[in-house]
């Protein structure tokens, strides 16, 4: 299940970062459990533990967080300091 649910969050992210697709929400400044919930309602399942870990490796990876929301998110699940 695990890999299924980070599959599911690059799934999200790719989605997200796809302007023809994207679906209608605003995530300028989300909290986490908005994403997992907007997320779940896309049909892409996971937890905010996942989504932590994915945005975590994207941080190690030297790899770029989704615009506009990736970076405030990360500073609420604690994985950046403003």
């Amino acid at each position: 299940m695990v890999v299924m649910s980070k599959e599911n969050v690059d799934q999200f992210i790719s989605l997200m970062e796809d302007a023809a697709k994207r679906p209608a929400m605003e995530l300028d400044d989300p909290e986490p459990a908005e994403v997992v919930a907007f997320a779940e309602a896309q049909g892409l399942s996971f937890s905010e533990a996942d989504l932590r870990s994915a945005l975590n490796t994207r941080i190690c990876n030297a790899e770029s967080l989704p615009r506009p929301w990736g970076w405030p998110l990360a500073r609420k699940l604690g994985l950046v300091r403003s």
